[in-house]
């Protein structure tokens, strides 16, 4: 089989973004990819015909970090840090949770395996297509449980200066628990001709009720 990558490949691993950032365009889920060359981690709407339009890409660490800032803001809000702590619907959340960060660690195997020529299109279209339906529908499970309490979060701090310090000190999972927790996705919107810096306005974070 050949081993030549075509085309951007998906880092080992979830993003942190990933079932949260949206193509502008075409509203298909942006996965991760690192470029050819430099390394660099971005965020990219598949091809066509991998369900995409092929025409959006990000960087990903600024955007990464943007989200966190804004994120991390919203959280520390006391009517929303209110609404975090009612409910106890931990142990599903747990268990949508788990089963989401299978599907998406599927995702990533299905990537990789195409980029490097171990799985023909035809064969990773279907997986994938069969993948994200499931993801999908985990997804909007997790959303209302956690759109009524988020458990998991019990442990994070109140204030904006200890949440930020909590985020650092803390691993991806929780970090997109709270991301989850307050965030319902995330539109990424096609980027202006310009310098090479990272814009601001081309995120729009759309907020759980």
């Amino acid at each position: 089989m050949s081993t030549t990558p075509r085309g951007p490949v998906a880092r080992p691993g979830r993003r942190l973004l990933r079932g949260f950032a949206r193509c502008g365009r075409c509203d298909a889920r942006l996965v991760g990819a690192s470029r050819t060359h430099t390394g660099i981690p971005d965020y990219i709407c598949h091809r066509p015909e991998d369900g995409g339009c092929g025409r959006l890409r990000i960087t990903a660490i600024p955007l990464e970090e943007f989200v966190r800032d804004v994120v991390v803001t919203h959280a520390a809000v006391p009517a929303v840090r209110k609404a975090l702590a009612d409910g106890g619907d931990r142990r599903e959340i747990e268990r949508e949770s788990r089963r989401l960060e299978e599907l998406e660690r599927v995702a990533d195997d299905l990537a990789a395996e195409f980029g490097t020529g171990d799985r023909d299109r035809r064969a990773y279209r279907v997986a994938s297509e069969a993948n994200e339906a499931e993801r999908a529908i985990v997804e909007r499970r997790l959303g209302a449980l956690v759109s009524r309490s988020s458990p998991i979060l019990a442990d994070a701090p109140r204030t904006e200066v200890a949440l930020r310090r909590w985020w650092d000190a803390v691993d991806d999972d929780r970090r997109r628990a709270l991301i989850d927790a307050v965030v319902a996705r995330i539109d990424i919107l096609p980027g202006r001709r310009g310098p090479n810096t990272f814009q601001h306005d081309r995120v729009s974070i759309v907020w759980r009720a």
